[in-house]
């Protein structure tokens, strides 16, 4: 990996780590275990830090791969400068709002 990846990746090891710091406290709370307790939000909440932190691992896995930063569908490289925004893109479609 070059440089030129080198703050991306930390900055998704960082984002990692705080996601799975914010499943443990509903782990801990044992809301996943008893999920009549949880709220339709804390529902929400969980299920979209899980969609995250997948989207997360992708990215680091890709980087770990070499191949981070490879349009999904076309092949095509995507803007670093972009990537840098939204590291976790997996398209040039998911960078059309940058």
């Amino acid at each position: 990996m070059d440089g030129t990846y080198f703050s991306i990746k930390e900055e998704l090891e960082m984002t990692r780590m705080e996601l799975q710091d914010r499943l443990l406290k509903y782990y801990a709370e044992g809301l996943d275990y008893l999920p009549h307790l949880v709220t339709p939000q804390e529902q929400y909440v969980i299920q979209s830090v899980k969609a995250d932190l997948q989207d997360v691992e992708r990215a680091l896995l890709k980087l770990e791969y070499g191949i981070f930063g490879i349009d999904e569908q076309t092949g095509d490289r995507l803007p670093i400068d972009k990537l840098r925004i939204l590291p976790t893109a997996r398209t040039e479609n998911d960078l059309l709002f940058f």
